[in-house]
């Protein structure tokens, strides 16, 4: 019983990692134009740099998924947390230290130390929570919903110091501070290792069901990425453009926590209505962004996307664990981050790139069509994964 506290005391103390994770995620995002300012390059060359070290948090993605059978969860943990406050503290002397080269440095500093240690967080988060619920899509939303709690208070205290955003910041670094001192009483080495079967064969993984987090997270990034330009053009002064990023941001986040809530209180993360009114969603939003020209069709937009972004990820993450019982979770948490930062990095870059070439006009077909390869794909998989009797396949 002790063992059992103690380990269901960890899974607290992940969640706490996930939240704190999710709060530095979008406080960086308003930053982006104080960034600009104080580094003097443009918003699209920042927006490129960003989307370059996503490139590097991409490869440690795969490096993790080795690194968890050797290292202990409590360490895996303490890594995580410790890189958000270190890179956290190197976004901080971005604005603080006076020169535009040593700005510059720090930023990318910051991103590396990012990328080396924060890549862990989600897939380790989910192996640990669904070994914990035996259940793949439980243990995605119980990640899912504390990240988005921890992105929703990130971007409320963006708004709340959208005139002081440096003391943003310190308020983060103080969270993620009192994350450290809080693991330090949960118990992580009554977690065993994660371990690896030495007869893992990666091919179990289907690859062309990994395409759809590929495109999901393309478009949210391209979406986040574009809304800085947006806000650009709607309103002058940099304090204003922040502001506005985080409290449109907010309201994302909100409707997102709300619709996982809803799901995971009534248990509806498996129905096919809720499925079809996701897809609805997204395909309307789409539209509505390139209809977006005052605050009211912001907000039209943002709710849109975001109720079919509470609910999507969840299904495409649990299917695949289901496609893959005999694959080690890590693998196949790796996998998905892979694919998802992948996406998030080519979103990053395409969106400075679009807007800097004004291409935007061709992204709706793009997006339209991605939509229609993720349902075929998913009707695809979900026909095989019946027809050749997996159903009755537990998760190993």
């Amino acid at each position: 019983m002790s063992s059992q506290l103690k380990i269901n005391n960890f899974t607290k103390a992940i969640s706490c990692l996930c939240f704190v994770f999710g709060a530095a995620q979008t406080i960086l995002l308003g930053l982006i134009p104080k960034i600009a300012m104080v580094t003097n390059l443009d918003i699209t060359s920042v927006l490129i740099i960003y989307g370059i070290s996503i490139f590097f948090f991409l490869f440690m993605t795969k490096e993790w998924a080795a690194l968890f059978s050797r290292i202990q969860p409590k360490n895996i943990y303490r890594i995580g947390l410790y890189g958000l406050l270190l890179s956290t503290l190197a976004l901080l002397a971005t604005f603080t230290c006076g020169n535009v080269e040593l700005s510059l440095a720090c930023f990318i500093l910051s991103r590396v130390i990012y990328a080396m240690t924060a890549s862990s967080i989600i897939p380790f988060s989910q192996v640990v929570k669904i070994k914990r619920f035996k259940d793949a899509q439980r243990g995605v939303l119980e990640t899912t919903v504390f990240l988005n709690i921890g992105r929703l208070i990130g971007l409320i205290l963006g708004g709340l110091l959208a005139y002081n955003l440096y003391m943003g910041l310190v308020i983060l670094a103080g969270l993620i501070l009192l994350s450290i001192l809080l693991g330090f009483e949960r118990g992580q080495s009554e977690i065993e290792m994660i371990s690896v079967r030495q007869d893992q064969n990666l091919r179990q993984i289907i690859l062309p069901l990994l395409l759809i987090p590929l495109a999901y997270t393309f478009m949210t990034s391209f979406f986040h990425m574009s809304m800085t330009d947006i806000v650009g053009d709607l309103f002058i002064g940099q304090i204003k453009q922040s502001a506005t990023i985080y409290w449109t941001l907010t309201i994302a986040s909100l409707v997102i926590i709300v619709t996982q809530l809803i799901l995971k209180k009534m248990n509806l993360i498996n129905s096919k209505f809720v499925t079809i009114l996701a897809i609805i969603a997204l395909l309307t939003s789409f539209y509505s962004f390139y209809r977006i020209d005052d605050l009211r069709t912001l907000y039209g937009f943002i709710i849109l996307f975001s109720f079919g972004a509470a609910i999507v990820p969840i299904l495409y993450m649990g299917q695949i664990y289901k496609l893959n019982p005999a694959t080690p979770k890590q693998v196949v948490a790796s996998e998905i981050s892979f694919y998802q930062t992948l996406g998030n990095a080519l979103g990053a870059l395409s969106s400075g790139v679009i807007i800097k070439f004004q291409l935007t006009n061709y992204m709706l077909i793009f997006f339209v069509a991605l939509v229609i390869a993720a349902i075929f794909i998913s009707l695809k998989y979900n026909t095989f994964y019946t027809e050749e009797g997996f159903g009755g396949v537990t998760n190993g």
